[in-house]
């Protein structure tokens, strides 16, 4: 039997094991809260080749049936067949983003590394306050630690906006939700909608409440959920997971 980690040795294990796989295949089945829809449940296949040249399929076939390759445009725009439909449109293009929180180029592991290394940077010296380990549970028939974090410091403030912002770019500095800025500022039409000098509310964090159920033999975030102020904001889970299964370029064509 594994003995349970301190909080610092398995955030560290976590964030050297999303480094240490760098090709993944598995199935992804999210909730997300939306603005003004409530929550979205989606679910899809990934296969993905983290690196200087990362490349995502997808294969989405719940809420909406189709296709996606990103990683082979140099311009960053992402493929796209619906049907006999084939078009190219911007990762943050509203037909992508409209029941989904995050773009394509986030699939894998990282994002959520992202989130928990930088609250892990900033709260370093509360970290085994903010980071609880309550024992073993069982997912996909996994055997993981149950791993939850609690950021008692979580508020909703005022943020200037500057020359150069947009809600990615702010979101991405700071490790925060696009859709959770665009939920507190209904005035905000989209992504890039923002103007300098103009005040707006963000989170100080990514949620309040995140709950994690860690791979206990590779060390990977499999479940995620994270909670805010108005309750469940997503929950996401990577199922039959297939591990460096040695993709190659013929695998980010059209199925």
């Amino acid at each position: 039997m594994k003995a349970q980690p301190d909080a610092e040795t398995l955030l560290k294990n976590s964030d050297a094991a999303v480094k240490k796989y760098t090709q993944l295949h598995y199935t992804f089945q999210y909730k997300e809260r939306m603005r003004g829809k409530g929550i979205v449940v989606g679910e899809m296949e990934m296969k993905v080749i983290e690196g200087p040249n990362k490349l995502v399929w997808v294969d989405a076939f719940k809420p909406e049936k189709a296709q996606l390759i990103w990683g082979k445009n140099a311009d960053g725009k992402v493929n796209v067949k619906k049907g006999f439909l084939k078009l190219t449109l911007a990762p943050f293009n509203n037909q992508l983003m409209k029941n989904s929180h995050h773009p394509i180029y986030r699939a894998g592991f990282q994002r959520t590394r992202d989130i928990i290394m930088q609250t892990y940077r900033e709260r370093k010296a509360d970290v085994n306050e903010m980071v609880k380990i309550k024992g073993s549970v069982t997912f996909d028939g996994k055997d993981c630690w149950n791993v939850v974090l609690t950021d008692s410091k979580y508020q909703i403030v005022d943020y200037v906006v500057k020359e150069g912002d947009n809600l990615v770019s702010i979101a991405e500095a700071k490790a925060i939700p696009e859709m959770r800025i665009l939920e507190l500022n209904p005035k905000v039409k989209g992504y890039f909608g923002l103007t300098a000098g103009e005040t707006i509310k963000i989170p100080t964090s990514y949620g309040k409440v995140t709950t994690i159920y860690v791979d206990k033999a590779t060390w990977l975030p499999l479940y995620q959920k994270i909670e805010d102020d108005l309750g469940l904001f997503v929950e996401y889970k990577h199922i039959n997971l297939d591990l460096n299964p040695g993709l190659t370029d013929a695998d980010f064509e059209w199925q």
